[in-house]
This record gives structure tokens, sequence and C-alpha cells, in this order.
């Protein structure tokens, strides 16, 4: 991941979150999926980096590392377990004066990725 100098809306917090859950590679073009529709790729290997803006950067660090913390059900993964974040945010040694503003982030990555989880099934 790549640290931008400037502010964008959320939707970089949703391509962030979409690019952590599905990795680097998934934007590059599937040569299988294609040649089974009679086509193939002939431009170039799009960029495997996710850019983040400054403003996001800490929410993104956050969400990353809760990325272990899913709660479960029998059709896979519902939400992130909050007890465990003030241990991630200490950790982490984000000021506790940011905590708030972190909060809306994480929830806006972790709806991202749970769409995004989902799509594949």
């Amino acid at each position: 991941m790549e640290r931008l100098s400037y502010r964008d809306p959320r939707k970089k917090l949703i391509e962030a979150a979409r690019w952590l859950v599905r990795g680097p590679d998934s934007q590059v073009p599937n040569s299988d999926a294609l040649a089974a529709l009679g086509l193939r790729w002939e431009g170039e290997v799009p960029d495997n980096d996710c850019a983040v803006w400054p403003d996001n950067w800490a929410a993104v660090m956050v969400f990353k590392h809760m990325m272990t913390q899913w709660i479960m059900s029998f059709s896979g993964p519902v939400g992130l377990r909050y007890e465990a974040l003030p241990v991630v945010l200490r950790l982490l040694e984000v000021p506790r004066g940011e905590w708030p503003e972190i909060f809306p982030d994480l929830r806006v990555m972790e709806r991202a990725a749970l769409d995004c989880m989902h799509e594949e099934k």
C-alpha cells in the first residue's frame, strides 16, 4: 500500500478494504476466464498497489489489524468484533482523541469488506 499526500472521499476507504480482502492480484485480468469467452487481454497489467490518503491511513492500518477479528455465522463473516478494537488502537498507538474519527471510517471499510466477501460466494 502507498500513502498519498491529499484527501479523497470515503471511496478510497472502500477501495482499500476491497484490496485488503481480495489481495493485490485481484485487479489482474484472469486470462483463463477471458479465453473461455474467446477474448484475450492486450492492455497493461494494472498496478497492484492501493493508494491511501494520509487522513485515511490510521483507519486503514486499524482495519488491516482487525481483519482477524470477524464474527462468523453459518453464512460467513457478519461483522467485526468491536471489543477487540481498543486493544488494536492501543497497540498501534493511535491517540485516544482520534478514536472517534477512526470508528466511522472503520465501519465503512467493514461494510465494503463484507460486501466483497459475500460477492464471491
